[in-house]
């Protein structure tokens, strides 16, 4: 009586492991870029996979789904800002010369008249030019706008799944700024004797995008669960409703029990009500 009733326990054991539910995942790599307005079919088709477990689509009890995409920074708007003022970027000097004019008298000379007399001319003046100089400072000073380029679109993420919805938009903020370019020359103002101011302007190009990834994750309603359960096959649909984005990868993970071990066969119930039996003549043994 001892071996029977280590048998049917036995039995009734590896049945209760059989009906353990079982967690499997499908996933799926993608790669598709989709733009405003765009749509794309996702297909799981876990026939083969169930029958790997030795289950079918009517077994499976729940399953969740996951679409992972990414949104890339697309800029949509370009605008040049306007310049700030001027600031200085550096000086030079250059050496001014100034004319002037002086004025000297030069005599005709002196001599003797027949008579013996000394007669002197008028002296005639003599002009020239001469210079004097100095050094005066010259300034160079630029001024700078940034180019804008913005992606102002919060790209969006839309999972239909048997009239089952959910979606997700992109929302980190990402801000950056390049390096000014060479100054371009301008224009030149000031003078000669007061110093030169030198004119420049300088662009440099701004980024600021609205991106980042997109994650759409949810448990199957009935009526998603009863597309999946009738063929092993679930079909979804992606689309992008707002701006852009590249899928990447969607993931199903379902859950498969055994519906042949939630109710126990005729035969089950007999060795167990053997079992029974045998576990209650043994302790009657015992107690005599």
């Amino acid at each position: 009586m001892a071996k029977h009733l280590t048998a049917a326990l036995a039995l009734a054991g590896a049945a209760s492991v059989q009906a353990a539910p079982i967690t499997t995942t499908q996933t799926i790599s993608l790669g598709e870029l989709l733009t405003s307005g765009q749509s794309a079919n996702i297909s799981f088709n876990l026939n083969s996979q169930l029958a790997q477990l030795g289950r079918g689509a009517q077994d499976i009890l729940e399953a969740d789904l996951i679409v992972y995409g990414y949104s890339d920074a697309q800029y949509n708007q370009n605008n040049a800002m306007p310049y700030s003022g001027y600031e200085n970027i550096g000086t030079s000097s250059h050496t001014v010369y100034v004319p002037y004019t002086y004025t000297y008298y030069v005599g005709n000379g002196c001599y003797y008249t027949w008579l013996g007399s000394r007669r002197c001319e008028s002296y005639s003046p003599v002009t020239g030019t001469a210079y004097y100089s100095f050094n005066v400072t010259d300034t160079s000073s630029v001024r700078s706008r940034d180019i804008a380029h913005r992606d102002t679109v919060a790209d969006t993420m839309l999972v239909d799944v048997a009239g089952q919805q959910g979606s997700d938009s992109a929302s980190t903020t990402s801000n950056s700024a390049g390096s000014y370019g060479a100054p371009v020359y301008e224009r030149t103002d000031g003078s000669y004797q007061n110093g030169y101011l030198y004119r420049y302007v300088r662009e440099r190009d701004t980024y600021e995008a609205i991106s980042g990834a997109l994650e759409v994750a949810f448990h199957l309603n009935a009526d998603a669960l009863k597309s999946l359960t009738s063929d092993g096959i679930l079909e979804a649909l992606v689309s992008a409703p707002l701006g852009q984005f590249r899928l990447q990868t969607a993931s199903l993970t379902y859950v498969t029990g055994d519906p042949s071990s939630e109710v126990p066969e005729p035969g089950t119930l007999g060795l167990m009500a053997a079992a029974a039996l045998g576990a209650a003549a043994v302790r009657r043994r015992n107690k005599a």
